[in-house]
């Protein structure tokens, strides 16, 4: 979910024990996220400084968020694309 007026991505993310939850980050221009969400993983640094916020009631409704973690800097984030097991065996 693209803002552009904050120039900010919220990257949802589903984490079993506690729901859906967005991750409002500044993301930098180069960097590509294509294929299907399912796809990545998203872990916060160490040193990572947060501020949790309530969603929205339209992101609360449409996507069904629990909380919005907005990271100060995109440093904080690792996002890492995992490629299913079946489609690396894959001879293509």
């Amino acid at each position: 979910i693209k803002s552009s007026k904050t120039e900010t991505t919220v990257l949802i993310a589903f984490n079993s024990e506690i729901g859906l939850v967005g991750f409002r980050v500044k993301l930098p221009v180069d960097m590509k996220l294509e294929g299907i969400p399912e796809n990545y993983k998203i872990k916060l640094t160490k040193k990572a400084k947060v501020q949790i916020l309530k969603p929205s009631q339209k992101l609360k409704v449409k996507y069904l968020l629990r909380a919005i973690i907005v990271v100060s800097n995109i440093d904080y984030v690792d996002i890492d694309r995992n490629i299913p097991i079946f489609f690396s065996q894959m001879n293509i």
